[in-house]
């Protein structure tokens, strides 16, 4: 008798942590780099760049999306970037600055191609806030430009973007996000061809 309560108290168990499991799916978001039409000139034309893989603190780089209520940090269960926001920084920087024609040619760290310039990119803060009825996306984001030569900066700046969210949830949070990505593309072109 033992062993078919035994028996049944397994199958329950998996019936209902397969029921459990199935309940609710994890959704996957990600950021296409944005389109933008700019071609301003640029002393850089006939040179090429090299990005740098970005650096930020570890608990927002990572896929998991991040927020912050009051004085509450943590990620969302159920929701996740489709990558690292590191590499979908990267490929929005890298694929924004090729289209704009500022440089000849642009290149990631991974490339063994000599450059005549780097970009080097740190990601100060990324956080969906969410406060009492509302929230925001939040990007700090700095750059610096240096001469691949002399390695000494040419120039650097940092950006910050807080964008009123659609829904307090992690869709919101992605779509406010989406809007700060072609802020951001739009402002490094006409902040490096300047």
């Amino acid at each position: 008798m033992k062993r078919v309560i035994s028996i049944f108290v397994i199958l329950i168990s998996i019936f209902i942590t397969g029921c459990a499991i199935k309940s609710r799916k994890i959704d996957i978001y990600t950021v296409s780099v944005p389109h933008i039409n700019l071609h301003p000139i640029s002393r850089y034309r006939n040179s090429i760049l090299k990005v740098e893989y970005p650096n930020g603190a570890s608990e927002t780089m990572g896929s998991r999306i991040y927020y912050q209520e009051g004085n509450k940090e943590s990620w969302y269960l159920y929701s996740r970037w489709s990558d690292s926001f590191n590499r979908m920084i990267l490929s929005i920087i890298q694929e924004s600055l090729q289209s704009s024609g500022i440089f000849k040619d642009v290149i990631d760290y991974t490339s063994s191609s000599v450059s005549d310039y780097t970009l080097e990119t740190t990601i100060y803060n990324f956080r969906h806030q969410i406060e009492a009825d509302s929230s925001y996306a939040y990007l700090k984001i700095g750059f610096r430009l240096l001469s691949s030569k002399t390695n000494r900066i040419i120039k650097s700046h940092i950006f910050e973007y807080r964008v009123k969210c659609s829904q307090t949830n992690a869709s919101g949070f992605v779509e406010a996000v989406k809007e700060i990505n072609q802020q951001l593309a739009r402002d490094l072109i006409l902040w490096i061809a300047k």
